[in-house]
């Protein structure tokens, strides 16, 4: 197997032609953002899928801790700690399966320690839908 390996900036468009990808791996790195800029990078990532491509991704699940800040709905920034300043959106099924509902999802899990959701989808042919 051979494997093309590029490094993104969930921050910026990505620089690279609709489609140019089968299998996109974010993990641990898309939930720290606010819901509406992790809607447009899932948007991205959509747009560099080939049809049919496949998405492995894993994002936060734990609830509020003691020591964060509400910033937004379900959107939280710690106030000490390694992540400090760095906002951090927490999901639950319900909302990861809403997100990515232009997914055909093929499994969701909360990976062994339970802090994080995984999920394997695969892009849905916009054109036969």
């Amino acid at each position: 197997m051979e494997a093309d390996l590029r490094v993104g900036d969930i921050y910026q468009k990505l620089p690279y032609p609709d489609g140019s990808f089968e299998a996109i791996v974010s993990t641990q790195v898309m939930h720290h953002n606010t819901i509406g800029n992790i809607r447009e990078l899932i948007r991205e990532m959509e747009r560099v899928l080939a049809p049919k491509g496949v998405v492995f991704i894993t994002v936060s699940k734990r609830g509020r801790k003691k020591d964060e800040k509400e910033i937004a709905p379900d959107t939280f920034v710690p106030m000490s700690g390694g992540e400090e300043g760095l906002p951090h959106h927490y999901f639950n099924e319900e909302t990861l399966r809403k997100e990515f509902g232009n997914f055909e999802i093929n499994d969701i899990w909360e990976e062994k320690g339970g802090g994080h959701w995984c999920l394997l989808g695969e892009l849905k042919d916009q054109k036969t839908e």
